[in-house]
């Protein structure tokens, strides 16, 4: 499997050329269209414009459209094409040149062509994973990222990169420097498997599966848990879905969507920090669970670093302040879950007599009025905590009562704090306190994020 998600380099014209053809014929013939955008440079120096960024994407429906936007120094170029246009844009390309909208540009030095599988659902290219080739030239355009773009009869941009970014539809052209200049960029689709959705619910974690071939296909994967861990698993796709059951402590996930061959058609990672694929999944410290799984787990750990019990709190009284400290110092401090409804000596009060209280008229049952004190939770946080934070915050009843559980993932964005009094908290022991400016402070600063939990060639099992 792991050789299947290699990249490749140094590939031939020739090569390329044959990988595209089997892609795009595994497609019907009405998708086989081709977006061209191409940005370039126009010299005096030089009779031809050079290329800055091109890119090329394989999909939609096809609409012949062109246009060129011509700037001083910036030429911006589009044009849709069908399969038989694009054989002859790849023959072009075979000596570093595009043909856009009736516009030659070229590649001063072309190179050799690479190829990188993006297995990840929701990426900058597209909304499925897909093979990416690229074509590099090996001297770079010297453009100037600076000087403003105006034109009487186009668009005006700030600047080149912010034309060029825009133009091509790639926001991280110059985030990652100048490893986007002077590149052909040729995008197709892998549109036989993919995961279409990965959600939670309750205890289970389901991923949704599209695509024109889904049969024979598998999530196979690892939970990572504490102390370096690791739990692999592996389920067949059933009628397009796979739901695996959350283990009752993990904090990251890498999960692969396989077919017969084994070979890796996407891919959705999670760390503590960070996700690669769809959106994070609320990381769990003390495990999803049903109800009484949840509230017994944690009223027979009792409070600590990652988890808090409080009463009901009234969100009108100063309490209310109580849910965002505690919910700022569990994302600044690696994560935690706060129970309101549990008291400190680990009984069970709930907040059925609380929100009965405070019932609105209209609202029938105590569900009803449950509910809207979970929302009003939620949007409490939302407007407290800077930078904003997602947390999970769901209602589960546990033996006639109902308890608020709040589940706040390890924050990316550190440090997280007050948003009108500025106050920074973290978890010290049982408690939240303030952050210490000397020794706290430094360290959420220089927080790292973005751990991969697996890598190619690490191997899965």
């Amino acid at each position: 499997m792991n050789e299947s998600i290699r990249d490749e380099l140094d590939l031939s014209y020739e090569a390329v050329k044959d990988q595209i053809a089997r892609l795009v014929s595994a497609l019907p013939p009405s998708e086989r269209v081709f977006r061209v955008r191409c940005a370039a440079l126009v010299s005096d120096r030089e009779s031809e414009p050079e290329i800055v960024l091109c890119r090329i994407d394989l999909g939609g429906r096809l609409g012949i459209q062109k246009e060129v936007r011509r700037y001083r120094e910036l030429l911006l170029l589009r044009e849709t094409v069908d399969e038989a246009g694009f054989v002859v844009c790849l023959d072009n390309l075979a000596v570093g040149r595009v043909d856009v909208g009736g516009q030659s540009a070229c590649l001063r030095a072309p190179g050799s062509y690479w190829r990188q599988r993006y297995l990840r659902s929701e990426s900058e290219w597209s909304h499925q994973p897909g093979e990416l080739f690229s074509l590099e030239s090996t001297r770079r355009p010297n453009i100037s990222f600076h000087r403003p773009l105006v034109s009487y009869a186009h668009e005006y941009y700030p600047s080149p990169l912010a034309a060029i970014s825009t133009w091509v539809d790639l926001p991280s052209v110059g985030v990652r420097g100048y490893t986007d200049v002077g590149v052909v960029r040729l995008f197709v689709a892998q549109r036989r498997a993919y995961f279409r959705s990965v959600e939670r619910h309750d205890d289970d974690l389901k991923f949704g599966i599209d695509g024109t071939a889904i049969t024979g296909l598998a999530v196979r994967g690892a939970w990572l848990g504490p102390g370096e861990q690791f739990a692999p698993f592996h389920a067949p796709v059933k009628d397009r879905v796979t739901v695996l059951q959350i283990p009752e402590r993990w904090t990251g996930l890498d999960s692969f969507l396989v077919d017969a061959q084994d070979e890796v058609l996407d891919c959705h990672r999670q760390g503590r920090y960070a996700a690669s694929g769809h959106a994070p999944i609320p990381l769990n410290v003390g495990g999803f669970g049903s109800g009484t799984a949840v509230i017994e787990s944690a009223i027979a750990r009792g409070e600590g670093e990652a988890l808090e019990f409080k009463s009901f709190i009234d969100l009108s009284s100063q309490k209310a302040h109580d849910i965002v400290k505690t919910v700022i110092a569990f994302a600044n401090s690696g994560g935690g879950r706060l129970l309101i409804g549990v008291e400190d000596d680990c009984s069970v009060s709930g907040i059925d007599r609380g929100v009965r209280k405070s019932r609105e008229t209209g609202e029938r049952d105590l569900d009803q009025a449950a509910e809207r004190y979970r929302g009003s939770v939620l949007a409490r946080v939302k407007d407290a905590v800077v930078p904003e934070i997602e947390i999970d915050v769901r209602v589960v009843s546990y033996r006639g009562l109902k308890v608020l559980v709040l589940d706040v993932p390890a924050g990316q964005g550190t440090p997280y704090s007050v948003l009108q009094s500025k106050r920074i908290y973290v978890r010290r022991g049982s408690s939240s306190a303030l952050a210490d400016p000397r020794t706290d402070i430094p360290r959420l600063c220089r927080q790292e994020f973005g751990h991969g939990l697996f890598r190619p060639g690490t191997g899965l099992g």
